[in-house]
């Protein structure tokens, strides 16, 4: 079954490059004719022309060869253009298949590799691309034309063709050889590049706290550590394609020499001619030259290889839910959690979340607390359905969360993470960027909502004004805020609220207690929260300790034990 899925997975990509195959195969069968006749012209001057001294042959061989030559150049071009072609065929399905299950993969796949590797991802599509388009396609495309060199060298020299019998797997063998070496090589040097590229990003994603915290020493030496180990797995793998290549051009050289220096003895025998030796030499010239470079571009090969590999494992990931069995009704947005647990990673580990049961909703306010840890968030999340129970299920109204595509979540749940970071773009980009572009009337009905639109239209550039990367540009409290309005933009009928008074004053949060309140009365609000001002208005409480439920029940029953906790 997982070769059947390989297979699909194969042709899925490369069959926009079907109908191109044909055309290069076609223009690499001429190019390789047409280049066995200079050979063959070589062979004609010296036997026949300066033999004979026949001038009138050697025009017309010339003006022969010229037309070769011409549409030679003529094939090449063609052919050039056809590779790049199906290349950027490749990575346009590619890149495309590559993004769309990125976006459909489950979170807890997403965040068990680290931003470095899915990074990486993108750019092993690029060496995809490099490697079918460039000298290594054209010395694979070629390879397999060498058989009729090799019919030439036993038509014209048969005296030699024997030599091949042992040049020739020579050749493929140190091509073996190299291909193992550089597919080592270039495992080491990507490990070290990642590691090194996952300290620049996290670098860069916390450079204030850096800058602030003065963490620049102990991280420079650290960056320097994993630089060197790049650089020194960088150098290693170039040492060893040197290495491989200079052996190629050593062969090359002695093939050479061997084939004159027995080329002659049989001239001396009166069993080829001096022209037929020529010839030979540049046909076998012709047919080792490939196999040598090949030896020196194997790299790219193993590492366009060693791309492929990577992504195509990744496409066969499982993906979430995307497609909805059945269009349903707009639930009322009850949910009810019946005894899940939650761990990350293998079996062993211990459970974040352990036998938690409740039901919260339809409508109200309800609130999540408890001591960092204790697995708030990752509650949120299972409710969310960014996360899948291990054990038990999350019930919304009377079915079953597990049955719902994205798209039908996307709708119905709204979801503010404690990390609140917005897209580089404007503001009126980061309330569009839902699965369906909304209104203009819908977005400003959400940021009335929330409370913004005001502070929004004040701006000199209004909705158009550029947020920044990650928001920079806004203020903390706006930040937050309009990131509220983002999830309030498909009007759902469950809020999910991961500490929404970060970055808010008192009188912010006065606002946003009053904001929550009216809206938990046509919708389930549910948030984690320690302030006091918010925990005040909630209907009920639920206290997670260590991943189990503590306690829970209406907010006048839980409120007075909880004073005093944030």
């Amino acid at each position: 079954m997982k070769e059947e899925g390989d297979k699909g997975v194969f042709k899925t990509i490369f069959a926009p490059v079907f109908p191109i195959l044909g055309e290069i195969f076609a223009a690499t069968l001429v190019i390789n004719v047409l280049g066995f006749a200079i050979p063959v012209f070589i062979l004609q001057v010296y036997d026949r022309v300066i033999a004979q001294a026949g001038i009138s042959t050697l025009q017309g061989l010339i003006i022969g060869m010229a037309g070769v030559i011409i549409f030679d150049f003529i094939l090449r071009q063609a052919r050039s253009s056809l590779l790049q072609n199906a290349a950027m065929r490749l990575d346009a399905t590619l890149a495309k298949q590559l993004f769309r299950k990125f976006t459909s993969l489950p979170l807890r796949i997403l965040e068990h590799r680290p931003s470095a590797f899915w990074q990486s991802l993108f750019h092993d599509v690029d060496n995809i691309r490099m490697a079918l388009s460039g000298i290594a396609a054209i010395l694979l495309a070629d390879l397999p034309f060498s058989v009729i060199g090799i019919i030439l060298i036993i038509a014209l020299a048969e005296p030699l063709a024997w030599a091949l019998l042992f040049i020739v797997p020579l050749f493929l063998l140190l091509a073996f050889l190299s291909s193992l070496s550089a597919r080592n090589s270039t495992k080491d040097e990507r490990t070290a590049t990642m590691r090194r590229d996952a300290l620049v990003s996290e670098m860069i994603a916390d450079r204030t706290t850096i800058k602030a915290l003065g963490m620049g020493s102990y991280l420079g030496k650290l960056w320097e550590e994993r630089q060197a180990k790049t650089i020194d797995s960088s150098i290693k793998k170039a040492a060893r394609a040197d290495r491989y290549h200079n052996l190629g051009k050593t062969l090359l050289l002695s093939s050479t020499v061997t084939l004159t220096g027995f080329g002659a003895i049989a001239i001396i025998n009166q069993e080829m001619t001096v022209g037929a030796l020529i010839a030979a030499n540049m046909l076998v010239s012709r047919i080792l030259q490939p196999l040598n470079q090949l030896v020196l571009q194997w790299k790219s090969l193993s590492a366009a290889r060693q791309s492929y590999k990577r992504v195509v494992r990744v496409l066969d990931y499982p993906e979430d839910r995307q497609d909805a069995t059945l269009e349903l009704e707009r639930p009322k947005g009850k949910i009810t959690m019946d005894a899940i647990a939650y761990h990350f990673g293998d079996e062993e580990n211990t459970p974040v979340i352990r036998g938690v049961g409740a039901s919260l909703g339809a409508t109200g306010l309800h609130a999540i607390v408890g001591p960092n840890g204790s697995g708030k968030s990752t509650l949120l999340k299972l409710m969310r359905g960014l996360y899948t129970p291990r054990v038990g299920r999350i019930m919304l109204d009377n079915a079953d969360m597990s049955q719902f595509s994205d798209a039908e979540k996307l709708n119905w749940f709204g979801y503010l993470p404690q990390d609140t970071r917005l897209l580089s773009g404007t503001i009126k980009d980061n309330l569009s960027m839902g699965p369906v572009p909304p209104s203009d009337e819908t977005i400003s009905k959400a940021t009335k909502i929330a409370g913004i639109h005001d502070e929004i239209m004040a701006m000199q550039q209004g909705y158009s004004t550029q947020v920044g990367e990650h928001g920079d540009n806004l203020s903390g409290g706006l930040r937050q805020r309009l990131a509220l309005a983002r999830t309030l933009v498909t009007d759902p009928v469950v809020l999910l609220l991961d500490e929404p008074s970060n970055n808010l004053d008192t009188t912010a949060e006065i606002k946003l207690a009053r904001l929550l309140k009216k809206l938990s009365e046509q919708r389930t609000v549910i948030m984690v929260t320690h302030s006091m001002k918010l925990l005040e208005i909630c209907d009920s409480i639920m206290v997670l300790e260590r991943g189990q439920v503590k306690a829970g029940g209406k907010a006048s029953d839980i409120l007075p034990r909880l004073k005093g906790v944030r």
